[in-house]
């Protein structure tokens, strides 16, 4: 493929303008630069939804920001205010808003829900990772200030039977979707607002609708580990079903905008022990962790091997190279140049402790987030018992929900005047 003008990159052509030595430098220092990179590096998911969680608050706080601009404007657009209120009120008290940290918490209560829709249909839980993995990302590039999460959480369902070969015709979605013996009008207007939201969603994730999530990577995982010697195919039976439960609790985080899939099934996998005796609790843990060590162990063994094969290789080339010392000096400094290229390069970007120290450190979220889940699910106090209906106290995390989505409708309209946005 022939060059790019110089003027295309931003270099004038007296800068593009360099010797073969000074190519041969130039070569050597880029190639000398790079590591080998695993393949989910070289895909468009990684490229477009995985950062770092500074970057991912940093994105999250910005679209709050200009989403409570946005709303504050509609509402005194509709008043006929703009520009009349009092500065207290056009600012709005901070406590009116609900902050980035509640909205994800009604995100987080929806994303609860996607496995009780699914279950609607009796399909698979593929359906339900990639519905899961739609919600996170549009809530990544808008803000719940705007948008009504049940409804996303609702078209993003729809969408993931599509891209995941499911479907199945709206109307049949929106009449289980409706409830019990749902009237005519109910159905009609869930058609509507899915219809009309279904291509704004897929165009706020990208149009990225094929996903590589976590739940594919255990099921791989398992399937390489049975190749071990000995194989560990009946720890490997007892440890699954608590893996799965971990990788549920999962995604209810934000982990896979941050970590590859396949580190957060690894850490699912290590984490598996679900005796509920602590001594064969402890047991059961060490073997998961010595399984997930030893398969690491495994690959970076054959990963060493095969990289010493290949240096082996490349150091017999060089040797009969340089014993012809036929050539012109033109073609010995082309050989130069390529030189570094032809070098196999390490085969892993983290070493083993690396890898160990990231697992941990995903573990430790799902297993807070597991305690978090639990902990919402209790009952609220007595106060909320009394205001409940039937004498059943609701959740926690529903009266939390209730709190926030009030804000949320108290934030289109702070100064109690009628006619709200919202």
């Amino acid at each position: 493929m022939p060059s790019p003008h110089p003027a295309a990159n931003g270099h004038s052509e007296s800068q593009s303008v360099a010797g073969p030595s000074d190519l041969s430098r130039a070569a050597r220092a880029s190639h000398e630069d790079e590591r080998p990179r695993p393949i989910y590096t070289q895909t468009s998911q990684y490229r477009h939804w995985n950062m770092s969680p500074s970057a991912l608050a940093e994105q999250k706080e910005k679209e709050w920001h200009a989403s409570r601009k946005r709303v504050q404007e509609s509402w005194e657009r509709e008043m006929g205010l703009a520009g009349t209120l009092p500065e207290e009120v056009r600012l709005r008290a901070p406590e009116v808003w609900p902050d980035a940290a509640e909205l994800d918490t009604m995100v987080r209560f929806y994303l609860g829900k996607l496995r009780g829709l699914v279950g609607v249909f009796g399909l698979p839980d593929l359906v339900e990772e990639t519905a899961s993995t739609y919600l996170k990302r549009f809530f990544v590039k808008r803000c719940a200030l705007e948008w009504s999460v049940k409804d996303i959480m609702l078209t993003c369902l729809y969408l993931s039977l599509k891209s995941t070969s499911h479907t199945v015709p709206l109307s049949y979605f929106a009449t289980k979707i409706a409830g019990k013996a749902p009237g005519k009008d109910a159905v009609k207007e869930m058609e509507q607002t899915i219809r009309g939201l279904e291509f704004g969603v897929a165009d706020a994730i990208g149009w990225e609708l094929s996903v590589h999530g976590p739940g594919r990577a255990l099921r791989g995982l398992v399937y390489d580990m049975q190749s071990l010697q000995p194989s560990p195919l009946s720890t490997l039976h007892a440890l699954l079903p608590r893996a799965q439960s971990l990788l549920w609790s999962a995604r209810l985080t934000d982990l896979e905008l941050l970590y590859p899939p396949s580190q957060i099934a690894l850490a699912c996998l290590m984490g598996s022990a679900s005796s509920s005796s602590a001594n064969a609790q402890t047991e059961q843990q060490d073997e998961a962790a010595k399984l997930v060590n030893r398969w690491l162990q495994d690959k970076y063994e054959r990963g060493e091997r095969e990289h010493q094969r290949r240096q082996e290789e490349y150091q017999k080339i060089q040797a009969k190279a340089s014993s012809n010392k036929e050539g012109s000096n033109s073609a010995l400094a082309d050989t130069g140049s390529s030189e570094a290229s032809d070098a196999p390069k390490a085969p892993f970007d983290q070493t083993i402790e690396e890898l160990q120290s990231s697992l941990r450190k995903i573990l430790g979220v799902i297993v807070a987030q597991e305690a978090l889940s639990k902990e919402m699910s209790m009952p609220a106090s007595a106060e909320e018992d009394e205001s409940a209906t039937g004498g059943k106290a609701p959740s926690r995390e529903l009266v939390e929900v209730k709190r926030i989505d009030a804000l949320l409708k108290a934030s289109a309209d702070p100064a109690k005047r009628p006619g709200s946005a919202r």
